[in-house]
């Protein structure tokens, strides 16, 4: 090869080699037999090895238990020419379980196996953050179920404890012009009852509280916004962001740590997701507690459902939009379930507000003549992809002409009877929609093969927020709303057993005259 052409191809290799030796990836070579004949310093610095210590190491020594019949497995299929990419588990060398995706690549030459070329991924931090992202699922729940504002405070600073891991932390009311401590964790004295003063000139916690904004630093040294007001120990590093409800603020969270540089954007987005969840729960919390005081409590519930609460679910949304962006596709399903209970307390909203003006006699009845066999096709074709995710066959023999006198509301009687069948059937079931002349009155039978409702509660749940089943999700409003729109029609609805199995839920409507 001329001179030239060898220093190109000096200059090439010495070029590649930077290059890998610069990936924030591994980057492993094996031979046939499954000994490590390179390493990159990311691949070493992952495992916790020097470069030369993993060469001439089997793959059988780095993998964890856990993973070693799946990377025996890919082994043999490389072997055969086959690559693929999995998530495992290896072993570091101080004997720490290291979550990872492994993609490899099978090498030949001449068409004989001679190794294999790999790509190590650390995915410790995506795991940790699928950790927490369920972890504030479930806490919405919990926080969904409180009715005190002080269980919440608690509830909110132990899950800042442990699913944020924060030093200290600090749960503020704003009441007038202070923010008082309704809760905390880290600290050795009793800090309940003391405050901060809303318009001082320094402090993170008034700052936030006025502005209504995030804050972080991770050098407090050099930030002259900060102060320590309450601390048994040098604080390096804070956050805090507000709880608001619109652009109104009512308190804040706040976390300090020790250590310089403790916080970062991902911290800083958890904890506006709590922050949101947890300004629901105080709001709820407070209109329950107007309930028991004011008969004028419905109306100003679900004023603020119609209108302030609809914010924060768009804030939480917009964070879980920003999260996945560039997660993985299991963070995504996390992110996936909380967009559903986003969507669920959106239908409640909307439920309640049909809920209310039902029962306040003020839906506008104008009534005009309508086919039940429309009606029943319009339920049916709504529901059509949710029955078909569970394989259940919706079958109407409602096929004549009969007539009535209705709201365009009727439409949810169907719809929210269908929808209940649907969601308490087995999978691969059927739904059977069946009508029955009565004299004056059409008789529609629902009928499922499902879980059945108890005798003691087949008149319970057709009132508010009563299920058959108390486990189960959902607002307990749907079946309430029947009973209304049916009450509103002149007619009656109640639930029997199917004697093969499940429950019939019946509606008797009156004829045109």
């Amino acid at each position: 090869m001329p001179e030239k052409g060898l220093k190109n191809k000096a200059g090439l290799k010495e070029i590649s080699e930077t290059i890998i030796n610069s990936l924030n990836e591994g980057i492993w070579v094996e031979d046939e037999e499954g000994f490590c004949v390179y390493a990159n310093p990311k691949e070493a610095e992952m495992l916790g090895y020097a470069q030369e210590e993993l060469i001439g190491k089997h793959w059988s020594e780095i993998v964890h238990s856990s993973g070693y019949e799946r990377m025996k497995r890919e082994s043999e299929k490389r072997s055969r020419g086959i690559a693929s990419s999995y998530e495992t588990f290896l072993l570091t060398k101080n004997k720490e379980k290291l979550p990872v995706i492994i993609s490899a690549t099978p090498l030949f030459k001449e068409g004989k196996y001679i190794g294999v070329i790999g790509v190590t991924i650390d995915i410790r931090k995506q795991k940790e953050l699928e950790k927490k992202l369920s972890a504030l699922y479930e806490l919405s729940k919990e926080l969904a179920l409180s009715r005190d504002v002080k269980k919440i405070a608690e509830i909110t600073v132990k899950a800042m404890k442990k699913i944020l891991r924060f030093d200290t932390s600090f749960f503020l009311l704003l009441e007038q012009n202070y923010l008082n401590i309704v809760s905390y964790s880290g600290f050795k004295e009793n800090v309940v009852g003391k405050s901060f003063f809303l318009n001082a000139e320094k402090g993170i916690i008034p700052w936030v509280a006025r502005e209504g904004r995030s804050y972080l630093t991770n050098n407090t040294d050099r930030d002259d916004l900060f102060v320590n007001i309450i601390g048994d120990f040098d604080i390096k590093s804070e956050i805090c962001v507000p709880i608001k409800i619109k652009n109104k603020v009512m308190g804040v969270l706040n976390a300090e740590s020790r250590k310089y540089n403790a916080f970062d954007e991902k911290d800083l987005e958890l904890l506006k997701i709590l922050a949101s969840q947890v300004a629901i729960a105080i709001e709820n919390a407070r209109l329950m507690e107007e309930m028991k005081r004011s008969s004028e409590f419905q109306r100003l519930f679900i004023s603020i459902l119609s209108h302030d609460l609809k914010n924060p679910l768009t804030v939480i949304k917009g964070y879980t939009d920003l999260i996945a962006i560039n997660a993985d596709e299991r963070t995504k399903k996390y992110i996936s379930r909380i967009q559903e209970s986003i969507k669920k307390m959106e239908n409640l909203i909307e439920n309640a507000k049909v809920y209310s003006t039902l029962k306040e006699k003020k839906y506008k009845k104008e009534f005009k003549k309508k086919n039940v066999k429309d009606i029943i096709k319009t339920a049916l074709s709504e529901l059509e992809i949710k029955a078909k995710e569970k394989n259940i066959n919706m079958l109407s023999k409602v096929k004549g002409v009969y007539h009535i006198k209705a709201n365009s509301v009727i439409d949810e009687v169907f719809i929210n009877l269908i929808d209940n069948a649907i969601k308490y059937s087995p999978e691969n079931s059927r739904i059977e929609i069946d009508i029955e002349d009565t004299e004056d009155k059409w008789r529609i039978g629902v009928k499922d093969w499902g879980e059945g409702v108890a005798d003691e509660l087949k008149e319970a749940i057709f009132e508010r927020f009563e299920r058959g089943d108390v486990n189960t999700k959902g607002s307990g409003l749907g079946l309430a709303i029947v009973k209304q729109i049916v009450d509103l029609h002149g007619g009656r609805v109640w639930v029997e057993d199917n004697p093969e199995g499940g429950s019939i839920f019946f509606v008797e409507l009156p004829k045109i005259k």
